[in-house]
């Protein structure tokens, strides 16, 4: 199990819990600009995900504590900042921003069973037909697998 960190809470409750994964995408900003206006309810609780790198991704070959753990905070820094601008954009509702360091797919997946969101709000990323194909993407990986309405954002 990862651990993960809840970096903004404005509140633990909503009527609806709405899932939002963030990156740092061209997409992302068209996508949660669109929830904001077409999907998010007075009330919800949006709760934001950004899965960042961990050192270990970065550095194959090892490096010594101190590039580790300066590598690990420019990530969770990043991550967080990332979180705190979206949180912003949507300070009509009630915002969680969670994060989580390693691959994407897997901390969703542990996040959804954790969170249990009524709703799934993402975006997807053009990979290319082989890429698709061959690693599969996230977004595609969250529709086959929940059964809870997933709305993917183009």
């Amino acid at each position: 199990m990862s651990s993960f960190e809840t970096v903004i809470n404005t509140t633990a409750l909503g009527k609806r819990k709405v899932f939002m994964p963030v990156d740092n995408s061209e997409r992302t900003p068209h996508v949660v600009a669109w929830a904001r206006k077409n999907v998010l309810r007075e009330g919800d609780l949006v709760i934001l995900f950004n899965a960042h790198k961990s050192a270990s991704d970065e550095l194959p070959g090892g490096g010594s504590k101190e590039t580790v753990q300066k590598y690990n905070s420019e990530f969770h820094n990043a991550s967080k900042s990332l979180l705190t601008t979206y949180a912003n954009e949507l300070n009509d509702f009630h915002v969680k921003g969670v994060l989580g360091a390693g691959k994407a797919k897997k901390l969703i997946d542990e996040l959804l069973d954790i969170e249990q969101p009524d709703l799934i709000v993402m975006g997807k990323r053009d990979l290319g037909k082989v890429k698709q194909i061959f690693m599969g993407s996230v977004s595609n990986h969250v529709l086959n697998t929940r059964d809870i309405p997933v709305l993917i954002v183009p």
